[in-house]
């Protein structure tokens, strides 16, 4: 009878205990939060659907992308803004801080058979699920904008912002 309590008390201890700690083996999920001067917003990586076509075109299959092909497109996000920037006249139509932006990267394989990503940017989800589904605005300036990066080729194309109403 002793034995039989003994091994319920270590049994009913184990599982509190092990219930309890965390799972370090999962990555934190990304989160929204409110953006404030220097704060940085983590990117949403969503898998290309066929109902995306209108806004992808040439984009066959989805795609998955590594750490390094998405440091890679970090890179050539700030640089694909500072060329924008240079070249735009209208002060308030420039892009300030990336970092502050929501960012959506779509992966997908194009015609050609290259991983291209559309990069899709904006200073406010409006109470969307952006983590899990393409936002698409029209209007609103500079806060939204949008291109495609061709990771085999390191070419920027398509580098739209949108217009003001």
């Amino acid at each position: 009878m002793k034995t039989v309590l003994l091994l319920c008390i270590f049994s009913c201890l184990f599982v509190v205990f092990s219930c309890s700690q965390k799972n370090t083996s999962l990555p934190p999920p990304v989160t929204k939060r409110t953006v404030k001067p220097g704060d940085t917003i983590a990117y949403a990586i969503i898998e290309y659907k066929k109902e995306y076509r209108p806004y992808l075109k040439n984009m066959v299959t989805s795609a998955t992308l590594s750490k390094q092909e998405t440091s890679e497109i970090e890179k050539l996000t700030s640089t694909a803004v500072a060329r924008y920037n240079t070249a735009q006249k209208r002060r308030n139509m420039q892009i300030n801080n990336i970092l502050s932006y929501y960012r959506q990267y779509i992966p997908a394989i194009n015609a050609n058979g290259e991983k291209e990503v559309f990069v899709n940017c904006f200073c406010d989800a409006m109470g969307s699920d952006w983590q899990t589904s393409i936002v698409i605005v029209r209007d609103g300036g500079s806060c939204f904008f949008q291109f495609k990066i061709n990771l085999k080729t390191k070419r920027i194309r398509d580098f739209y912002v949108n217009g003001e109403a």
